[in-house]
């Protein structure tokens, strides 16, 4: 079985953070450091039949032990994801707090994705996008979904994008977990996570046992999905 574990850690300590994001990837597993076993075990989030997420370690938007877990795959400059964030919006209408997602950037573009080899003038920034967007949520956990959002829906440039994420973050630590290797490590573990289903079409709602490819283009069509595959 691949389990894909993270410890919870304060972010805001690189030489811990550091630790816990190193790991070795083969192709038959993927390890990652172990919680304390003291903790209590964390939700986890099940992809590609085998892979385990551990729902407090990831970029997510909703409760990390909610009832209903899947993961989206995706790039905040590509249309087809933009629809499908409002398919998902109103899902967590629907759902509130029983769904969760978790919602890993994987920008289409060559400079931090080795899959694409030619990036669209459109996505020219989506790596900066992505990267910011991490590092929102590892300096704030509850300024991500706002901020997440705004990316989506404002589709700011890259430096409109950091204006706004200073204004609801911390400066100084925003620009500190910018400056560190973190952002990069978690885009390079999405696009590994991206290449394991396959590559190609984006966004990828990624359940227990099937993946979507392609938008989803209303809160019914997801809904009926997140019945029939989220467990």
């Amino acid at each position: 079985m691949i389990t894909s574990k993270w410890p919870r850690t304060d972010f805001r300590n690189f030489g811990l953070c550091i630790a816990a994001l190193c790991f070795l990837l083969g192709p038959a597993n993927v390890m990652f450091a172990e919680d304390n076993a003291a903790q209590k075990s964390p939700r986890k989030a099940v992809v590609l039949s085998n892979v385990k997420l551990d729902t407090s370690a990831w970029p997510m938007i909703g409760n990390p032990d909610a009832e209903k877990v899947f993961v989206e795959l995706f790039d905040y400059t590509c249309s087809h994801c933009r629809e499908t964030h409002q398919s998902i919006k109103g899902a967590k209408m629907t759902y509130g707090d029983r769904l969760a997602v978790l919602s890993l950037p994987v920008p289409m573009d060559g400079k931090c994705n080795p899959t694409v080899s030619s990036t669209r003038a459109a996505s020219s920034e989506a790596c900066d996008l992505a990267k910011l967007s991490i590092a929102v949520w590892a300096v704030d956990r509850a300024a991500f979904s706002g901020f997440h959002d705004f990316l989506f829906e404002s589709r700011p440039t890259y430096n409109q994008a950091l204006q706004r994420a200073f204004t609801i973050v911390d400066r100084d630590e925003l620009n500190a977990m910018l400056a560190s290797s973190i952002p990069t490590e978690f885009i390079n573990k999405h696009v590994q996570l991206y290449q394991r289903a396959g590559s190609g079409t984006i966004p990828k709602l990624m359940f227990p046992r099937t993946t979507i490819v392609g938008a989803v283009h209303s809160t019914n069509e997801l809904n009926s999905l997140i019945e029939r595959h989220c467990f």
